[in-house]
């Protein structure tokens, strides 16, 4: 309810002024009938000592007075008037001309402000803007972000914020001297990632697609999940650190190795238990070949040189395994494939001592087993037509490189190449991967490597269920998919670049391109950027400076050119060396 004082007597007054040809409210025996005196202090104003210094405007002083003493009842506001009182503040101070000083105002006189804030309409745009900033913190945290960079709020100092701020001036200044206007430099600036220590130990690894892993299971797909729960909030209802059985892909658990290492094998056993508790873990491998990855990069290095291709005899126990693996995934399934590593786990003797002539023994002995027992529960049309063969004729064709296996050289020459692309074909550890998170298998002993998936699955369900919640992973979208679109990722695993590498005495040699951007010569690079995003931002350039007379510069253009058909944020600048003379102030 709002009191206005409206003074009964302006008619009279005007009609009594105009019969005596005096204006009216120039009469002031209303204002010395009026006992002032009483008047006292009203929210700071004394208008006793106002009436007496401003006789003439009494009326107006006593309106202003029950103003006032009306707006007594509108400060005592209702709870359910404060539940917008945050973003009619952020309203109000984003339409401000000087932000910086409202929020001042805002933030240290709140109380005195808020019934006029409640009053404050708030734009539909800025409700969606703060919704969706809500799947990403979580509320009532405080952040505060320098040019996309996060500065600390909790232990706040402000003498180590204002250096910052000089370091950011000056680095502003230096872009905008090699032409780059204002708004790109500000779009550059807020596209770094955010330099805290444990940002690298949560970089994941993208390894979508994932076509090439041999996979073991598919629990939204496969037939003994389908009596499970496929909602992912169903989630939210386990206790931390206690996965239970769902039919969703929420975690990809893939070992990346060669398939005979002590690690590897030993990994081999863990998994296929996990298979058997029909938890929502997807399972696969990465075969790491050395012999077929020197053959795919010796064709990158040489595209026009035919590569010999090995024979049964010249080829690694390593390749033999997997040729036969994927013989009996193509035929039978991934179930006796994956059987078919397992048994190899228990050879761990064997394959220490590493003699070709025992473990290509054991090769044998374990495929024409594997070849029978498929046989006898053959399901599809493929698996039916298959067991008519013998195992030993079938053992011969993998020899041979014929027959159901006469495309495992080819599949191994794809998941090769996809391990190059990926930079995991010279990894220093056999590698484990959990959602992108590569972690390296440190020892050969299955009781160690059990309890570390098993802390590393409780940790990632805790972040699972964090985004769960959130709302940041729905049913609309893989969990993969919304999880690698939340976090800090990767196309390529690169430790030298990221400043990861354990073994790199040092850090990488690094150039000061500046002046080399400000050449003139500068301007003849071309510059190839992916599809319809020519006039994006991109936080990283990559400068690739090759001979293309030789070789090893064409093979490492083709690798460049390759990287930019699959990242779609990159720059890839080519220069010849030949007709670009500055590049010798580069070496």
């Amino acid at each position: 309810m709002e009191y206005s004082a409206i003074d009964d007597k302006s008619k009279a007054d005007a009609a009594a002024a105009a019969k005596t040809n005096k204006p009216a409210g120039t009469d002031n025996d209303a204002a010395v009938d009026i006992d002032t005196s009483d008047l006292g202090e009203m929210k700071g104003f004394k208008f006793d000592v106002l009436a007496k210094r401003k006789p003439h405007l009494v009326q107006e002083l006593m309106t202003f007075r029950d103003t006032l003493l009306s707006t007594d009842d509108d400060e005592k506001i209702k709870v359910w008037d404060l539940k917008d009182a945050g973003l009619q503040a952020t309203s109000r101070v984003a339409a401000a001309a000087d932000p910086l000083r409202l929020l001042t105002e805002i933030s240290q006189n709140f109380p005195s402000l808020v019934s006029s804030l409640t009053r404050q309409q708030v734009p539909d745009r800025l409700r969606r803007e703060v919704q969706q900033n809500s799947k990403m913190i979580s509320p009532g945290q405080n952040f505060m972000l320098l040019n996309g960079m996060l500065v600390e709020v909790k232990n706040f100092e402000l003498y180590s914020f204002l250096d910052r701020l000089r370091i950011e001036l000056r680095l502003q200044g230096q872009l905008q001297s090699l032409g780059i206007g204002p708004g790109l430099v500000r779009q550059l600036l807020e596209t770094r990632a955010d330099d805290n220590e444990d940002g690298l130990e949560q970089l994941r690894l993208d390894l979508t697609p994932m076509k090439q892993v041999l996979w073991l299971n598919n629990p939204e797909r496969d037939k003994q999940y389908s009596h499970l729960p496929r909602n992912v909030n169903h989630l939210l209802n386990m206790f931390p650190g206690r996965l239970t059985a769902m039919a969703v892909n929420l975690m990809h658990l893939v070992v990346i190795a060669d398939p005979l290492s002590p690690e590897a094998v030993a990994m081999a056993g863990i998994m296929y238990r996990m298979h058997g508790r029909l938890l929502p873990l997807r399972l696969g491998m990465l075969p790491v070949v050395s012999d077929a990855i020197t053959r795919v990069e010796a064709r990158r290095l040489n595209p026009g040189q035919i590569v010999e291709l090995p024979t049964w005899q010249t080829m690694s126990n390593q390749e033999r395994f997997v040729r036969g693996l994927l013989t009996l995934k193509s035929v039978y399934g991934p179930g006796i494939a994956w059987d078919f590593w397992r048994r190899m786990s228990q050879h761990e003797a064997t394959l220490a001592k590493g003699k070709a002539s025992a473990i290509e023994t054991v090769i044998k002995n374990h495929f024409s087993t594997l070849w029978s027992e498929g046989a006898t529960g053959a399901s599809t049309s493929k698996a039916k037509v298959a067991a008519k063969k013998p195992a030993k004729q079938a053992f011969q064709d993998l020899q041979s490189g014929s027959g159901y296996s006469s495309e495992a050289g080819m599949q191994l020459t794809d998941i090769s190449s996809y391990i190059i692309s990926k930079g995991l074909a010279h990894l220093p550890k056999p590698m484990w991967s959990l959602n992108g998170l590569l972690n390296p298998i440190s020892e050969a002993n299955a009781h160690a490597i059990d309890h570390e998936v098993g802390y590393g699955m409780m940790y990632e369900m805790q972040t699972l269920q964090e985004h769960v919640y959130f709302g940041r992973i729905d049913d609309e979208q893989s969990v993969l998919e919304s999880l690698m679109e939340s976090m800090v990722t990767v196309r390529r695993w690169n430790p030298s670049v990221l400043g990861m590498d354990e073994d790199a005495s040092g850090e990488a040699q690094k150039l000061v391109l500046a002046g080399a951007a400000k050449h003139p010569a500068a301007g003849s690079l071309v510059y190839l950027h992916a599809k319809d995003t020519g006039s994006r931002v991109k936080p990283v350039s990559h400068w690739l400076i090759v001979d293309l007379a030789t070789n090893r510069g064409r093979a490492l253009a083709l690798a460049g050119l390759d990287f930019l058909a699959g990242v779609l944020c990159k720059d890839l600048h080519l220069a010849e060396p030949s007709t670009s003379h500055w590049t010798d102030n580069l070496s």
